[in-house]
This record gives C-alpha cells, sequence and structure tokens, in this order.
C-alpha cells in the first residue's frame, strides 16, 4: 500500500484520490507476498493514520478484507489504540464483496 501525503489532512492512495484524513472508512490495498499477513503490519499502518480504515489485503488473484476497532487513547490522545482484526475468507478478486459487518 502506498499512501503519500498530499496537503495538510489529506492523503494521495495508490488510485491516485484525495482523501481527507477525516473521511471514515478508508479503504486500503496492501499486495501481500504470502497468504498470511502478520496482524503487526496492520497494526503499525492503523496506528500511522488517524481515521478507521479497512485493508483489501490481495494474494495470488485472491482478496479478503480486514479491520479492526480504534480510537484515540485515553492517557495520549496523539495515539491509537487498535483492538483485533476482523478479516473475512479468502475469495477470488472477481468475486462481489459480501457486507463486512462488525459484531
Amino acid at each position: 500500500m502506498t499512501v503519500n501525503t498530499l496537503a495538510p489532512g489529506y492523503f494521495l492512495t495508490d488510485g491516485n484520490a484525495a482523501v481527507r484524513a477525516a473521511d471514515p472508512g478508508f479503504e486500503s490495498r496492501i499486495a501481500a507476498r504470502t497468504a498470511t499477513l502478520d496482524a503487526a503490519v496492520l497494526r503499525a499502518i492503523d496506528k500511522a493514520i488517524p481515521f478507521p480504515l479497512i485493508f483489501e489485503v490481495a494474494h495470488r488473484g485472491r482478496i479478503r478484507l480486514a479491520a479492526a476497532y480504534k480510537r484515540p487513547s485515553e492517557a495520549d490522545s496523539a495515539r491509537w489504540v487498535v483492538g483485533d482484526y476482523f478479516q473475512e475468507d479468502w475469495r477470488p478478486r472477481a468475486q462481489p464483496a459480501r457486507p463486512f459487518r462488525w459484531r
């Protein structure tokens, strides 16, 4: 995934879309080298970007969505607390996405 700073409060995504940092539900695409992606990678990205993220992880023609609940830290408002990740099963890239529900 590539996220470039475009202007204060904005990011430029891989698809060259300018996204405001305050926009909820920013989707991030990650090309994984293996079928298992360590949650520490997702957590590091989640902690660095100050709004909710939904990750689309791709590997060998398959994709899966992953997301975690996150909130600002009560002890340090500049830091984020990230919960456990919810991940769907792998599906072929051409298969339509199912609704992604928090439980």
